[in-house]
């Protein structure tokens, strides 16, 4: 199903980010981690960071203006413009404690997961980056997730974890291989990802793909 939804919030929250709040349609349901198609003539699926319960959805949108495309339109929206959703879908959701590890914006899906945990300190989250500057939501992050790895993979910066996530990294890291990993990001993030837990003998693994 479609709906029609009004912008209500576009805020400028890092570099090249931005977050799109609409208003949510009635009858419109989601299970956190999942994402939406948004409508701009063509659509692109964007995660939802919002709490079910709340009267608005939330995301967060990486534009680039220097591009001509998709999200340099969704940039030039304004307070009030209107666009246009599906149903909620995704196979991204909560299925217990674990360690959450997030390329980029992929860290999204796991933002709306966060805010509902009901024990925070016994997730964690490794949160990818090619740079400090690049690293979005560092505060809300720290507060959501019990303990918050970032790695950079192109600078060196005292307190955070330099080069890619690696099966050492997250042997040093993590103790408990038997509880829920969750992976999500670009596709050639995830799928690395995927083959290193499995070196590691993690059982189940939440990804989108």
């Amino acid at each position: 199903m479609k709906y029609n939804v009004r912008v209500v919030g576009l805020e400028k929250i890092g570099n090249n980010l931005k977050k799109l709040t609409i208003c949510k349609p009635k009858g419109f349901e989601f299970v956190s981690g999942q994402h939406t198609m948004i409508f701009l003539e063509d659509g692109r699926p964007f995660s939802i960071t919002s709490r079910n319960e709340e009267e608005n959805l939330e995301f967060l949108i990486k534009v680039y203006p220097e591009h001509d495309g998709f999200t340099k339109k969704l940039n030039k929206l304004e307070v009030g413009d209107e666009l246009m959703i599906e149903d909620a879908r995704g196979r991204i959701q909560f299925e217990g404690n674990g360690v959450f590890i997030a390329g980029g914006t992929g860290v999204a899906p796991f933002i709306s997961i966060a805010k509902n945990f009901i024990d925070k300190e016994k997730n964690t989250l490794i949160f990818s980056n090619k740079t400090k500057n690049e690293i979005i939501l560092m505060k809300e992050l720290k507060e959501l997730f019990g303990e918050t790895i970032f790695t950079l993979t192109q600078e060196e910066k005292e307190g955070y974890e330099n080069g890619r996530i690696t099966k050492k990294l997250i042997e040093e890291k993590i103790k408990n291989f038997d509880q829920t990993f969750y992976v999500c990001g670009p596709a050639q993030f995830v799928a690395s990802m995927k083959a290193l837990l499995n070196e590691l003998g993690v059982k189940k693994i939440v990804t989108e793909f």
